[in-house]
């Protein structure tokens, strides 16, 4: 009888240590779970953000090429085939046709975004 009160006392110990385990074990795995989600949530964000930064600088660099770009249609008239050649943040090379002859110039960009300087080069 002893040995059969005991064995029944084993057990319900051990079970109940086998459910304690195993819950703790299923906390760990869902904290973890959701922890990995909220880093993939910050990571993409965080290559939203970038990829928007990306997307402006690219829309400033075309807005100074097109400013650029009629910069060579108000001094020259008769300009025609222009082709923007190069274009950053601080400058943009163009080719241009004018009165038959071909040149090429340089807009320098000032920080407020307007062409700071105009310059042919030859």
């Amino acid at each position: 009888m002893v040995k059969l009160v005991l064995g029944v006392f084993i057990g319900v110990v051990l079970g109940g240590l086998v459910l304690i385990v195993g819950y703790d074990q299923y906390a760990s795995y869902k904290v973890k779970s959701a922890l990995e989600a909220v880093e993939q949530a910050k990571l993409e964000e965080s290559k939203r953000k970038e990829q928007r930064k990306i997307e402006y600088q690219e829309y400033l660099v075309e807005t100074y090429a097109k400013r650029c770009k009629m910069q060579v249609e108000k001094k020259y008239k008769a300009a025609n085939s222009i082709e923007i050649v190069h274009k950053t943040e601080k400058l943009v090379a163009v080719n241009f046709v004018a009165k038959s002859k071909s040149h090429h110039a340089r807009c320098y960009i000032g920080e407020d975004g307007a062409v700071r300087q105009f310059e042919l080069v030859q």
